[in-house]
């Protein structure tokens, strides 16, 4: 079955050439769409046998697990040949769309039927690492899918070709950035259930606002890489099928590729910066990329309706900040689940208080029905819990649902333990027992530490974390704030070691002028 199956391996392999659409909102019968497609497809073909030789020994390696039973779908690339298309910038906000690859690794034809509600949704979204926090920074609404082209990819298997109103098992089918961005094209996640798959269609819609409306949408800031030095960003995309959410199949529908932002005078643009790692949500991104980190598997029964599972992923990190103070931070992200996360929580032992606690939720935009309310933080003597209003009492708060993924952190005088335990609370059953993992939080114990900033590894162990060079406030961030931290040292109005060691930033072992330089250009991106 796909949730018992995991590929941790990246295929980075391109045999395929995309077409920009001239309009992005195919009007033509779907016998005309599966002829536009098949005419594009020809010339992908003459393409491909023109760089094929060369890939030959990549395309020999991807060799495609047995195969699922039932139809399985998956994100076999992301943005083939750099195929990203920008929209804006608009109002401070950039919008993107991105070619997906998709994959049948099952053993049944996945139905794909233009003009009914029998065929894929498509989600796409935008992840940014920084200064040791995951957080999600934008999406798309669902890209509906419509016609296929059945044809052989790497690692998909033998491509057993059908119709074109399915996707024959062994096949692939590539729809480019333009038509992921074609704003007809887009409709509202709200009318969907994820984990059965089954939505309204024609969907409804209030009109398309222009330029960005409806695509994948990031804040400046968020992109600017004056404002976020050394970040890093993670696409991802994933398919939403009813047919093979009658395979239980969903688990491994995601895919992520990390991406880098190009500074240019017409605006941010993307452009991949490694292979397409397949069947993993973009969660998995910060664990390959912060081996401390914790990720665990929450598999909710019943979750869309009888026999429907949905999925989410936990994880969780421990920071030592100094001064006897930890900061704890998770993740939690929604691949499928209907049943949505309306509260998360983590316990807390005896006498432990968090302090400076805190949630990051990405923002619903161009007129979806969602309520952007700030989730409420309550604390006991025995957890601290994050939550927003019931569905039963606010049918469209935003609740942790599918295909989003929101943060939570605290601090405490507590030091780590890797057998603390969190839990899922659902939103629209909240009669439900919640979803408990044992993961990192905080113990009973002596908070401090005779280092510097350390990350906490599962085993008791301290690693040296990451710091980035000009956070001196060590509240992993580079900003403003940290110039005002750096005069608190040279001024001798702060001595603790670790901010000692941070004001350090071009590590000469003295705290001076050239460390105020080199922050002056980690602010300004000169260094």
């Amino acid at each position: 079955m796909g949730a018992a199956r995991w590929n941790r391996a990246a295929h980075g392999i391109i045999l395929k050439v995309t077409i920009p659409a001239t309009d992005p909102h195919p009007v033509e019968s779907p016998t005309d769409r599966l002829c536009s497609r098949k005419l594009e497809g020809n010339f992908r073909m003459g393409m491909r046998r023109i760089i094929a030789f060369g890939l030959t020994v990549w395309a020999l390696a991807a060799v495609p697990a047995a195969m699922a039973v039932g139809p399985d779908i998956i994100v076999g690339e992301i943005a083939i040949l750099n195929n990203i298309n920008r929209y804006g910038p608009h109002n401070g906000i950039t919008a993107y769309s991105f070619a997906t690859t998709s994959c049948n690794i099952g053993d049944m034809p996945a139905s794909w039927f233009s003009n009914t509600p029998d065929h894929p949704v498509i989600v796409q979204n935008l992840f940014r690492l920084k200064g040791g926090r995951l957080e999600q920074v934008g999406m798309a609404w669902l890209k509906h899918g419509f016609a296929t082209l059945n044809e052989e990819y790497p690692g998909c298997g033998t491509c057993q070709e059908t119709d074109g109103q399915t996707l024959g098992p062994g096949c692939s089918d590539t729809y480019d950035a333009a038509l992921n961005g074609g704003q007809g094209l887009l409709g509202p996640r709200t009318q969907v259930n994820p984990s059965s798959g089954q939505f309204p269609y024609p969907f409804t819609a209030p009109p398309i606002q222009p330029i960005i409306g409806r695509r994948l949408q990031v804040k400046n800031f968020a992109l600017d890489p004056l404002q976020n030095p050394g970040a890093l960003y993670f696409l991802e995309a994933s398919y939403i099928s009813a047919h093979e959410s009658l395979f239980n199949n969903a688990a491994n529908s995601a895919s992520w590729r990390q991406v880098s932002v190009v500074s240019e005078p017409a605006g941010f643009r993307l452009t991949p910066a490694g292979p397409t790692v397949r069947e993993q949500p973009a969660i998995m991104a910060w664990q390959a990329n912060d081996p401390t980190v914790e990720i665990q598997q929450v598999v909710v029964e019943n979750d869309g309706g009888p026999g429907y599972f949905g999925y989410f992923w936990v994880a969780a990190k421990a920071r030592y900040l100094g001064n006897c103070k930890w900061l704890y931070e998770y993740a939690v992200e929604n691949l499928n689940s209907h049943q949505a996360c309306g509260a998360f929580s983590v316990s807390l032992p005896d006498g432990v208080i968090p302090m400076r606690a805190g949630t990051t939720q990405v923002k619903y935009h161009s007129g979806e029905q969602v309520i952007p309310f700030s989730w409420d933080i309550s604390t006991s003597a025995t957890e601290i819990k994050w939550h927003t209003y019931p569905a039963s009492v606010v049918p469209n708060a935003n609740a942790l649902m599918f295909g989003t993924m929101y943060t939570f952190r605290f601090e405490a005088e507590a030091p780590p333990t890797c057998d603390a335990a969190a839990a899922i609370h659902l939103w629209r059953s909240p009669q439900r027992d919640p979803y408990v993992v044992q993961t990192i939080g905080p113990m009973i114990g002596d908070p401090c530490q005779d280092t510097g900033p350390m990350d906490f590894a599962c085993g008791g162990q301290l690693v040296a974390n990451y710091r980035e060079p000009g956070d001196v406030n060590l509240d992993g961030l580079v900003d403003f704030a940290d110039a005002s931290a750096l005069v608190d040292v040279l001024m001798g109005t702060v001595e603790t070691p670790e901010a000692t060691l941070a004001a350090d930033i071009d590590e000469s072992g003295a705290i001076d002028g050239h460390d105020v330089a080199a922050l002056v250009g980690r602010l300004t991106g000169s260094k």
